[in-house]
């Protein structure tokens, strides 16, 4: 998704400091098809984010919608 930054789920409790910035800014989690970022999403409410949701159906979703993938470097 452009705009987008990638932090896998594998290491992102080490990166949550990086999303410090965008506390009060809206976040949108997403995950392949949408089951876990639920977790992460809860994780972000629990560090204060207060405009965190999660993207239903995920990129699975986002793709078979033909809504615009930008690919690049990683976060």
């Amino acid at each position: 998704i452009t705009g987008a930054r990638n932090y896998p789920a594998s290491s992102f409790s080490s990166k949550i400091s990086e999303l410090d910035k965008f506390r009060t800014r809206p976040v949108v989690v997403v995950c392949k098809i949408g089951s876990a970022s639920g977790a992460v999403t809860k994780t972000l409410k629990k560090q204060g984010f207060k405009n965190v949701v999660r993207l239903a159906g995920g990129m699975s979703e986002w793709q078979a919608s033909s809504l615009p993938v930008k690919r690049g470097k990683k976060a």
